[in-house]
């Protein structure tokens, strides 16, 4: 079962970021706008997953937005995918989910975790 996280992260969401070449997504020119004013949160959550054990692999972009994963042996994996809410940029969505079986309850539970405690994070909504 998914778990959605939606959350703000004033000190860890940039604004006025702009896309980078290697982040540009030509056929998706907001996503990767959007994707440049989440990425310094993106890579300080895979960061903190780290620092908790998680074996997560480094973010990638896509017109989703910020993607990483979580193996669990074999092939199922947990997937995240972090991107901002229509119509308020500023309101950070991440979703969790297993793919091919894979079970999300631990990786949602460090997620969990490390949103409750850090102070970078406000107005936090798990559904």
């Amino acid at each position: 079962m998914s778990k959605e996280f939606q959350f703000r992260a004033p000190t860890l969401f940039e604004p006025s970021a702009k896309v980078t070449e290697k982040e540009a997504l030509h056929d998706a020119p907001a996503a990767a706008q959007a994707g440049a004013k989440t990425k310094k949160f993106a890579f300080w959550l895979k960061s903190e997953m780290s620092n908790k054990g998680l074996a997560v692999s480094d973010p990638d972009l896509d017109e989703g937005g910020w993607c990483f994963s979580v193996p669990q042996g074999g092939g199922p994996f947990v997937l995240c995918i972090l991107g901002a809410s229509p119509g308020d940029e500023s309101l950070l969505v991440l979703l969790v989910t297993g793919i091919g079986g894979a079970t999300e309850d631990s990786v949602t539970d460090a997620i969990d975790h490390i949103l409750r405690n850090a102070s970078e994070i406000t107005e936090l909504k798990v559904d």
